[in-house]
């Protein structure tokens, strides 16, 4: 019957459309992912080899060759572990948690060299495992650094636990700069960026007088 045809030729091209539509949208989403995860990539290899982190990096080394060169040596192997880290991580899409934390711990080591007690992070995650975007903590971390007070007085103190074994969560103490720190905010919102493209949780961001806070869905 003509009804019949012109029925199942409608369904049809209704069908074929969805596809279409379906495959262009999925080809957007990733095409668009992969251009937020370039210019993550970009925004974390500039802040790390400006001039300004190099300076202090070698200002620390300098320091630490004339009081204890064995210190030194160790200085420069985390130095480099952590530059490694970033070239090798920076194109995967996703990173153990095991990983991840293996590049903060470097980036600890470079910061409390450089800090002495007055910067703490405490890692309590406890074995958890996982997977993350790579570079997330350490980016939170660096991002905590940036933006407040350090000192014998105000102490920067960050603590990394997970939440319900959905979430890792990264929290320091809220003591920010009186001038701040010229950025974009590039960071923080391309992480968020990223994570709502892939379809996974929100990254949950939170801020009181008292703590700012990152929640980064485990994958």
């Amino acid at each position: 019957r003509w009804w019949f045809i012109a029925i199942c030729l409608l369904a049809a091209g209704w069908l074929l459309y969805g596809y279409i539509h379906a495959r262009e949208k999925r080809f957007h989403r990733e095409a668009t992912l992969r251009r937020e995860s370039v210019m993550s990539q970009f925004a974390t290899l500039k802040s790390q080899i400006n001039p300004h982190f190099l300076f202090n990096s070698f200002n620390t080394l300098i320091t630490i060759i004339e009081e204890n060169p064995k210190i030194a040596v160790e200085y420069v192997e985390h130095l480099s572990d952590f530059y490694r880290s970033i070239l090798v991580y920076r194109e995967k899409d996703l990173i153990s948690l095991s990983e991840e934390l293996e590049m903060v711990r470097n980036f600890d080591f470079l910061l409390k060299k450089r800090y002495e007690n007055n910067f703490r992070l405490n890692d309590r995650l406890n074995g958890q495992t996982g997977r993350v975007m790579p570079l997330a903590l350490q980016m939170l971390v660096e991002n905590a650094v940036k933006h407040n007070i350090i000192s014998g007085a105000k102490p920067l103190t960050i603590d990394i636990f997970t939440e319900n074994n959905e979430y890792v969560v990264v929290r320091n103490n809220n003591q920010r700069k009186i001038k701040p720190e010229p950025g974009t905010h590039f960071g923080l919102q391309s992480l968020v960026n990223r994570y709502a493209l892939m379809g996974a949780p929100p990254v949950i961001v939170e801020e009181t007088p008292e703590f700012f806070t990152v929640k980064v869905p485990i994958l």
